[in-house]
């Protein structure tokens, strides 16, 4: 299975950005600076003899004017996060990845007035951006207000199979969260959060249970995503998640002027 979530997180990246061999990793660039949307992932498990290929990705990076990034499952490449760190890198973070399967999966108690809805191809930019809207400021009350770009990106996402979806309490929207394209049986649902005066009412619980279902019944075997941090992971395990790895991501310097070490 960690092979298997490694390789999705190839699939889901290459159905959004720029691809770009770099052996032995991937590099994806978006059309995005925003750091989070740029990054290398590692092809094979071998964390060593890197140097020349993290010498052609900081280059990338710095035509693009771009953080060097990286993401992975660090349970698929064990000693990549030492060797990044003694090349400049620095850890950004360590979040549990969980896996539910349909037979797993348990309904959460129902939020009165809560209504989940999803967008799709024929909904209007006003609900886009709404839906834009709710996902940046759950994450950052002081988000950036959402452009035109952001909603062609947004489209733009769901034309490669992505599926967003608002909940909305009284005619309010109040969490937001994207299940990401499928691939090899495997969905992640990314981005479930929801706006701060709206949370401990049970909100993120009763999305992610009708996101996961709507996986399932779209045919995926699994569910997929990432908990910030353990109290997330006590919420996600009662919907029927289980921990099965360790996503792991690591940042270099900006602008790319580390000096390389012998490997």
């Amino acid at each position: 299975m960690i092979a298997r979530i490694q390789h999705y997180l190839h699939q889901v990246a290459a159905s959004q950005y720029e691809v770009i061999a770099v052996p032995p990793f991937t590099v994806y660039f978006s059309t995005s600076a925003v750091p989070f949307f740029n990054y290398a992932i590692p092809n094979t498990s071998a964390g060593h003899a890197i140097a020349a290929a993290l010498v052609t990705f900081r280059r990338l990076c710095a035509e693009r004017e771009r953080l060097p990034r990286f993401e992975f499952v660090a349970e698929f490449a064990p000693d990549l996060p030492a060797t990044l760190t003694r090349h400049g890198f620095v850890a950004e973070s360590r979040t549990p990845l969980m896996l539910c399967s349909a037979d797993s999966l348990r309904p959460a108690p129902p939020v009165a007035g809560l209504i989940i809805g999803e967008a799709t191809a024929a909904s209007p930019d006003v609900l886009l951006r709404l839906q834009l809207e709710t996902g940046a400021r759950g994450f950052d009350p002081a988000a950036l207000p959402v452009t035109g770009g952001d909603i062609a990106g947004l489209r733009t996402d769901m034309t490669s199979g992505a599926r967003p979806f608002l909940a909305w309490l009284d005619d309010v929207p109040v969490a937001a969260g994207t299940l990401a394209c499928p691939a090899d049986g495997l969905v992640e649902l990314a981005g479930i959060t929801t706006l701060p005066r709206f949370r401990r009412r049970g909100i993120a619980a009763v999305l992610t249970t009708a996101m996961t279902r709507a996986a399932f019944d779209a045919g995926a075997e699994y569910a997929l995503l990432s908990a910030a941090d353990e109290r997330a992971c006590r919420l996600y395990e009662r919907a029927g998640f289980r921990r099965v790895a360790t996503l792991c991501t690591f940042a270099g310097q900006f602008p790319c002027t580390t000096r390389l070490l012998a490997v």
